[in-house]
């Protein structure tokens, strides 16, 4: 038989209770992330997250408060995995920038492998539809939430964006004009999720494979070399 203080030692050393209540965070998590991407937050009930997620309804206020603190754990849950993959992607941006004199075909290369990144995220990643679902709903209408996702993930990947296309561009890396070619070039990644169905259809695809990704990080990139390849500043 365990006494109290042999229960006690195993909680405080992380022992099987924590990794149980850790393991019902994380189901919770994962079925609040598709409930909501789905159905969003006022149509996602709490009861059917948590018989998704096969544990007790008292589970969601127990280990979030309630179902706002949950949806806000999905947020942080969206960003940290985002931020994972991605994090290391811009700190090479900043690694070559921090030369001024790097040469043009070294800053090329690294907006090709960034969005090279941004396609092996949003279009071959396997969690990329639920979290695209969340993220959208977040975008057409934000809720306190958004800001979790903005400053962990899109702030911070659109800058170093931003950087990339101002050097080669020959403009400031804050300009409006920046911005919004930096939006444009992420934006032909995230039309092959936003219109995931339609982009199926239209080529004839049942799901896209690898051979399919790499055929679209080629196009993403000729579009690329094409803008910046003669050196034009602007378009």
């Amino acid at each position: 038989m365990t006494d109290d203080r042999t229960s006690t030692s195993r909680r405080r050393a992380g022992g099987p209770g924590e990794a149980d209540r850790e393991a019902t965070r994380a189901r919770l998590v994962a079925a609040g992330l598709d409930l909501f991407g789905r159905q969003g937050y006022e149509g996602a009930t709490t009861r059917a997250i948590a018989t998704a997620a096969g544990v007790n309804l008292a589970s969601i206020p127990y280990h979030f408060g309630g179902k706002e603190g949950l949806y806000v754990a999905v947020a942080k849950h969206v960003a940290d995995e985002i931020g994972q993959r991605m994090l290391p992607a811009f700190a090479e941006v900043e690694t070559v920038l921090a030369d001024p004199k790097a040469p043009r075909a070294a800053v090329l290369a690294q907006l090709h492998a960034l969005m090279d990144r941004f396609c092996d995220l949003l279009v071959g990643g396997t969690q990329a539809a639920p979290w695209a679902r969340f993220i959208i709903r977040e975008q057409m209408d934000p809720s306190p939430a958004f800001d979790i996702f903005y400053e962990g993930v899109m702030r911070i990947g659109h800058s170093a964006l931003c950087r990339l296309v101002g050097r080669l561009a020959g403009l400031p890396a804050d300009a409006e004009e920046t911005k919004i070619r930096a939006f444009a070039l992420i934006g032909q990644v995230l039309v092959f999720r936003v219109a995931h169905a339609g982009v199926l259809r239209r080529l004839g695809w049942e799901e896209i494979t690898p051979e399919r990704l790499a055929a679209t990080k080629a196009a993403v990139n000729a579009h690329i070399t094409a803008i910046f390849s003669d050196g034009s500043a602007r378009p």
